[in-house]
């Protein structure tokens, strides 16, 4: 016999062990995450319309998810559109909106005590 014929056999039988193993590491798994214990007790429940709603957007949020994945590594369409002009007048906002954010996550203190001289004025 040749060696493609026992390659064959070895890796049927590699499969048969791994869909063992497998199913024993799903058996021995919780009953899911909290959107699927939703979804099974809506269907318990008779809410069956419910359930459909709750598959539906699952299905439709996994397209989207993996239509980015495959768009990004699966593509071979190479984008050539010119870089878009950005107005002036958005980039200093921009700017300004980023200089807020990190004076307010470095030192947030100042602008607390700011907020609350201001309340303190107020009563």
């Amino acid at each position: 016999m040749t060696m493609a014929f026992w390659i064959t056999i070895a890796c049927g039988v590699l499969s048969l062990v791994y869909g063992f193993w497998a199913y024993g590491q799903v058996m021995a798994a919780p009953a899911g995450n909290d959107r699927m214990r939703a979804i099974a007790a809506a269907v318990q429940e008779g809410y069956y319309a419910l359930a459909i709603i709750g598959v539906l957007t699952s299905v439709i949020s996994v397209y989207f998810y993996l239509r980015i994945v495959v768009l990004m590594y699966m593509s071979d369409e190479v984008a050539v559109d010119p870089a878009p002009v950005v107005p002036r007048g958005a980039v200093a906002g921009l700017a300004i909106a980023t200089l807020a954010i990190f004076y307010l996550g470095v030192v947030p203190t100042r602008v607390i005590n700011l907020a609350v001289q201001s309340v303190q004025g107020l009563f």
